[in-house]
């Protein structure tokens, strides 16, 4: 087993706990990230995020055609 490197060594690291899957981006969200929660899944609340889950969960049209 490998030893990780700790700052501080009064303080234990733990390993992020994995919450669900970013419907933009496909990542993990980890425990306590800012997200959006929609019908269709959770979201980063980053913009990339927001625009990747926009463009692969709707249709591109011309307004007013």
């Amino acid at each position: 087993m490998t030893q990780k490197y700790v700052e501080n060594p009064m303080v234990a690291w733990t390993e992020p706990k994995v919450v669900g899957e970013c419907a933009g981006c496909g990542g993990d969200i980890i425990r306590g990230e800012d997200v959006y929660d929609s019908h269709l899944g959770l979201i980063h609340s980053r913009p990339e995020c927001c625009m990747d889950f926009i463009a692969n969960s709707s249709l591109c049209r011309v307004a007013g055609e």
